[in-house]
């Protein structure tokens, strides 16, 4: 079992599993690095995911500021005023001293401390014996203090030049503080707001999911960032900035499929509305995460019985679905159904569905198509050569209306 996964390079969790072949191995950690969420994604390891967070546990507030000498003396003072203690991060240790002669003229009344890797290991643990036991005030530190601290006084972390951290390495930091039933606060500084496309995007990450249990959350949005890194080779990271994750697994499926010598088919998906609630409901399925997994899965679906294994599995964990839920269903089901037949788009109101099929439609579908419309039936009208409309005013469910119709043409 290796904890804090990112903490360690491809060699050596490479060396860990080379020791024995048949040993099964569990990594943990709050925020996957992007290659180990790249293997989850294309199915080469299975993924589990934690989100209760501790009983009455609150979300750390989380703040970005341009570094200013009032911040930080507002969030010193709020904190100290309440009994609790202060983590400042500034990881240039060359620029420690003058920032605890700042933090001295801001308040004098504090116990300040120094605590990086470079002291010995005896002046290390007394700061954090010191830290821990209340009688030092602020503590001024590198990432020394990322991982393995529970000290539930200290509820204000200050981050100085936030931009040059990462951002697993900002949640990790984040989570040193609120670790008791008190509101905890995360200031991450920056020295202007000016900052590149890539360090912007991923503090406004940091500060958006701040919920309790969003690790996995900053992980998504660190594999976009940043990319997914090698399957086989050692970077853990890169190669899908330009064209995003959902891009990059498309084309890696499809290079996949053309080294074992399958084509790749292009698949219509079909744009389905029919004005009204489709959707696995929040209240039905509270978990977020969850609820992709099953847009996915139907959204993979080949078949009915694939998506009524679906709905059955929805019903033993959740209980009756109600009518948004078996919309959704109804519209897997036809969607597969006019994939087969090549429609392109099904729009329905209330008096009529229409329906515009594929500029290649096939020649057996377009001569039952013919056939119907000189049928004769009123419910059909032909708008173009490759567009119709379907009279749905007195069908109580449109989407059967729709399905009857598709099935004559299969």
């Amino acid at each position: 079992m290796i904890d804090e996964e990112h903490r360690f390079g491809i060699k050596q969790k490479e060396i860990i599993k080379s020791r024995q072949s048949t040993t099964h191995i569990l990594y943990m950690s709050a925020t996957p690095i992007p290659r180990t969420l790249n293997l989850v994604y294309s199915g080469l390891k299975d993924f589990s995911y934690l989100y209760t967070p501790p009983s009455e546990r609150l979300s750390v507030k989380t703040f970005l500021n341009t570094q200013n000498q009032q911040i930080i003396k507002n969030a010193i003072d709020r904190e100290l005023a309440r009994g609790g203690q202060v983590f400042l991060v500034q990881n240039d240790i060359s620029k420690m001293e003058g920032l605890k002669d700042q933090i001295i003229t801001l308040a004098p009344q504090a116990a300040i401390a120094i605590a990086h890797g470079q002291l010995s290991k005896k002046n290390i643990t007394n700061t954090m014996n010191g830290f821990n036991s209340n009688s030092i005030d602020i503590l001024i530190c590198t990432t020394i203090v990322e991982m393995g601290l529970d000290i539930p006084n200290a509820n204000t972390m200050i981050v100085i030049d936030a931009h040059n951290f990462g951002l697993s390495q900002l949640h990790q930091l984040r989570g040193r503080v609120g670790r008791s039933l008190r509101q905890a606060y995360c200031y991450l500084l920056i020295p202007t707001p000016d900052l590149k496309k890539t360090a912007k995007a991923k503090l406004d990450s940091l500060v958006k999911y701040s919920d309790l249990g969003s690790g996995y959350f900053i992980a998504q949005e660190d594999l976009e960032i940043r990319g997914a890194g090698d399957f086989l080779g050692q970077k853990q990271s890169g190669h899908i900035e330009a064209i995003g994750l959902s891009m990059y697994l498309s084309m890696l499926k499809d290079a996949v499929n053309n080294l074992k010598g399958f084509e790749t088919e292009m698949v219509l998906d079909t744009e389905i509305n029919f004005n009204d609630r489709a959707l696995i409901p929040d209240s039905y399925l509270p978990v977020a995460n969850e609820r992709l997994k099953i847009y996915r899965s139907l959204n993979d679906a080949k078949n009915n019985t694939e998506i009524d294994e679906i709905l059955e599995g929805l019903k033993d964990r959740c209980g009756k679905p109600n009518d948004d839920l078996l919309n959704l269903i109804e519209s897997s089901k036809l969607r597969i159904l006019a994939n087969k037949i090549g429609v392109k788009k099904i729009y329905s109101n209330v008096e009529n569905a229409m329906i515009t099929f594929n500029n290649n439609l096939n020649d057996a579908t377009y001569k039952k198509l013919i056939k119907l419309i000189q049928a004769g039936s009123a419910k059909i009208k032909l708008v173009n050569e490759n567009k119709m409309t379907l009279d749905v005013s007195k069908s109580e469910n449109k989407r059967n209306a729709v399905k009857g119709l598709l099935n004559e043409l299969l």
